[in-house]
């Protein structure tokens, strides 16, 4: 029977007290989030759902700026798209089976740059982006992006642009292919989560 420890991360899984935390009983981390495309006519009532419960959720002001900061990135990106300055996003959310959101991704495809272009990507308030368990979050949320390069004819690459979080994009996978952008080849170019 699997023993959760009370010094364990909230939302981590029970360690199998016959192997070690690393062990096949114990890859279900993230515990079975399910990351799908929202309808365009859901995104925006996620957008704000998201925002008051991440801001009730947060653990410390720290934390919450984190997240506020890349929810603002991403709803920053739906207000150009109704400005008519770029083309309307796609929001990709993951949920843990309680139905709350641990993670966000906007982003569209660019057939004549064959690949998908992620615009930004949110994590929940108590995952941090250099983390191990943020990092996979992150990892299923990129599936989504995957998925849709490869609808969309892009071969599966996704893309973004160099800035703060470059550390994570490489750790995720991605290889500067200009001083701007960062390109991952989808599922074949894995990074050390593999």
């Amino acid at each position: 029977m699997p023993i959760r420890s009370r010094f364990a991360h909230p939302f981590a899984p029970p360690v199998d007290p016959a192997g070690s935390p690393h062990s096949p009983s114990n890859t279900g981390w993230p515990p079975i989030l399910d990351a799908r495309w929202l309808p365009p006519r859901e995104v925006k009532p996620v957008l704000n759902r998201t925002v008051s419960a991440w801001r009730r959720e947060a653990s410390s002001d720290d934390a919450w700026e984190r997240a506020a900061r890349a929810l603002a990135a991403i709803r920053h990106e739906f207000w150009l798209a109704d400005c008519g300055h770029q083309p309307a996003p796609r929001l990709a959310v993951g949920q843990w089976p309680d139905g709350r959101v641990a993670g966000l991704l906007a982003g569209w495809a660019r057939p004549a740059l064959r690949d998908f272009f992620i615009a930004g990507i949110a994590l929940h308030p108590s995952l941090r982006p250099a983390d191990p368990i943020g990092l996979r979050t992150a990892e299923t949320l990129l599936t989504c992006a995957m998925d849709a390069s490869i609808e969309a004819g892009c071969g599966g690459w996704i893309a973004c642009l160099t800035g703060q979080d470059d550390d994570c994009w490489r750790a995720l996978g991605f290889v500067a292919v200009d001083p701007f952008t960062l390109r991952r080849l989808g599922y074949f170019q894995r990074g050390p989560l593999q």
